[in-house]
C-alpha cells in the first residue's frame, strides 16, 4: 500500500450498537487513501471480532490493542504509529460525511495549515426512530471562518474550540511539538489538554463551518453521559497547571485556561449532584482542588465576572466560599422540580400530549417526555411561520385547530416565560384548565 494521505485513528470499547455505522463512513470516505487505525481497549461486547470482519475486507484497516482502558492511550498509540501526513480521529459511536476528509484535506495542503476543523451536528435517535440534531458551532460571526489564524489573534480559541474530533492535524506539526494526551483510565475529557496545546502551539489553523462530523450524544455509556466527568476534569487540569511552557504566550494561555476551567467544573460538578452521586473522597479531593484553584484565578484576576458571565460568577463564588449554602438551595431546586415532572407524568399518564413551544424549552420537553416513554401528538406553537411544519419529526400546528383536532389532548406547556399568557390563550380557546400544564424547568 503506497504511503496514506491520512491517518484515521478510531478508539473502541464496547460500540458494537454503533460500530458498524461509524466503520462505513470512514471506509467508504470519499478520499481513499486513508490508514484506518483501530484501536480497542478490551471490548468484550463483540466489538472487536466486526473490527476484524473489516480489517479482512480493506487493508487499508489495521487493528491495536490497548492493554489500559485509556481514551487517551489509544489516541497516543495511534499518534506514534500513524503514517499520514494528516492525522485525524474518529470516535467510533459517532459517523461522518462522506466528504468530510476530501475537503479538509484539500484546504490543509493548499494553506499548509497545521489544523483544519469543520464544524458539526450532535443528534441522539429518539424512540420512534425520529433524529433530533442540534447544531455545534465554533463561531457565531461567519466572517471568521476561512481564515487563517492562531489564538494570538483569537485567544477566545481556547474557550471554544474543545473537542479533538472533527478535523485534521499535520502530523509533524504534533510530534515536533509534542502534543498527546493524557493516559489517565476512562475516556472522558482526555481531549482537554490536547486542545489546550495544540492551540497554544499552531500558528496556521483554520475552520470551515460545513458540519461534517455527527456526533452522538445518546449513547448511555459514554464517559461524557456518566458523573465522573468532574474527576476526569481533574486529573486534565492538574497536569496543564503542571506543564513546563517553553511559549512565551503563557499568561493569555493561563487566563483562558482558567476560563475554560471555570465553565467544565461548574458543568460537571451540576451533573454529579443530578445524577445524585455520592461524593466520596476521589470526587471531594478533585472539589476541593477546583475550588483552591479558581479561588486563587479569582484573586489574581485570571477569571473576571466579566469572562464568564454574572449567572456564573455568582454561582462560582457561592461554591467556592458557601458550599453548602448552594448545595441546599440547588437540592430544593432539584425536589420541588422532580416533583412537578412526577405531576406532569401522572396527569398525562399514559396518553398523548402536545407540546407548546418549539424552542430550547419544547426540545427539552421532548426530551423528557422520550425518556419517560411519553408519546407526543404534535408541537404548537404561537409562530404563524412555523404551522405546517415538521419539527424533530412532528408536525406544528395553529393554536386555534388544538381544540378541533386534538380532543382530550393534554397540552404541555414549554415556554417558561409566557406561561401565564399561553395558559390563559389556551382556556379562552377552549381547552380545559386541567388539560393545560406546564413542562417544570430546572434553572
Amino acid at each position: 500500500m503506497s504511503e496514506p494521505l491520512i491517518t484515521v485513528i478510531m478508539p473502541s470499547l464496547n460500540v458494537r450498537k454503533y460500530i458498524r455505522t461509524c466503520m462505513d463512513s470512514v471506509v467508504g470516505q470519499s478520499r481513499q487513501e486513508l490508514e484506518i487505525l483501530c484501536i480497542d481497549a478490551g471490548s468484550t461486547d463483540g466489538t472487536l471480532e466486526i473490527l476484524k470482519e473489516y480489517a479482512q475486507a480493506d487493508n487499508r484497516i489495521k487493528i491495536c490493542q490497548s492493554d489500559v482502558k485509556s481514551y487517551g492511550k489509544q489516541i497516543n498509540m495511534g499518534i506514534e504509529l500513524a503514517r499520514g501526513k494528516y492525522i485525524a480521529v474518529a470516535e467510533t459511536d459517532d459517523y461522518i460525511d462522506p466528504q468530510m476528509y476530501e475537503k479538509l484535506y484539500a484546504i490543509a495542503e493548499a494553506d499548509q495549515l497545521d489544523f483544519v476543523k469543520a464544524d458539526f451536528w450532535g443528534f441522539r435517535v429518539l424512540r420512534n426512530g425520529n433524529i433530533l440534531y442540534d447544531e455545534g458551532r465554533v463561531w457565531s460571526n461567519d466572517e471568521v471562518y476561512g481564515k487563517i489564524l492562531s489564538v494570538e489573534e483569537y485567544p477566545e480559541l481556547y474557550v471554544r474550540d474543545v473537542n479533538i474530533w472533527k478535523g485534521l492535524y499535520n502530523r509533524n506539526f504534533l510530534k515536533n511539538n509534542d502534543i498527546r494526551l493524557n493516559e489517565t483510565p476512562g475516556a472522558a475529557f482526555q481531549d482537554i489538554g490536547f486542545c489546550h496545546l495544540f492551540l497554544l502551539h499552531a500558528k496556521r489553523g483554520m475552520y470551515v463551518k460545513d458540519k461534517l462530523y455527527f456526533y452522538r450524544r445518546d449513547n448511555a455509556e459514554s464517559s461524557s453521559n456518566r458523573p465522573y466527568g468532574l474527576c476526569y476534569a481533574y486529573q486534565e487540569y492538574r497536569r496543564l497547571f503542571s506543564l513546563p511552557l517553553k511559549d512565551g504566550k503563557t499568561e493569555q494561555f493561563y487566563h483562558y485556561l482558567y476560563i475554560r476551567m471555570t465553565y467544565v467544573f461548574m458543568g460537571e460538578y451540576e451533573k454529579t449532584l443530578q445524577y445524585d452521586q455520592v461524593l466520596g473522597k476521589e470526587f471531594q479531593e478533585a472539589i476541593s482542588w477546583f475550588k483552591d484553584r479558581l479561588s486563587k484565578g479569582i484573586q489574581q484576576k485570571q477569571i473576571t465576572e466579566k469572562d464568564i458571565g454574572e449567572k456564573i460568577w455568582e454561582k462560582l463564588n457561592q461554591i467556592i466560599n458557601h458550599e453548602e449554602q448552594f448545595l441546599a438551595e440547588w437540592y430544593k431546586k432539584k425536589n420541588k422540580v422532580e416533583k412537578e415532572q412526577n405531576t406532569l407524568l401522572n396527569k398525562v399518564g399514559q396518553e398523548k400530549a402536545i407540546i407548546f413551544g418549539c424552542g430550547h424549552y419544547g426540545r427539552e420537553c421532548l426530551l423528557f417526555c422520550d425518556n419517560y416513554n411519553v408519546s407526543i401528538a404534535a408541537f404548537s406553537d404561537n409562530n404563524s411561520g412555523l404551522w405546517g411544519e415538521n419539527h424533530f419529526g412532528y408536525a406544528v400546528c395553529n393554536p386555534m385547530e388544538l381544540h378541533s383536532n386534538y380532543p382530550d389532548t393534554k397540552i404541555l406547556i414549554a415556554t417558561p416565560k409566557y406561561e401565564k399568557e399561553i395558559r390563559k390563550q389556551l382556556v379562552e380557546i377552549g381547552i380545559r384548565e386541567d388539560y393545560i400544564i406546564s413542562f417544570p424547568v430546572f434553572v
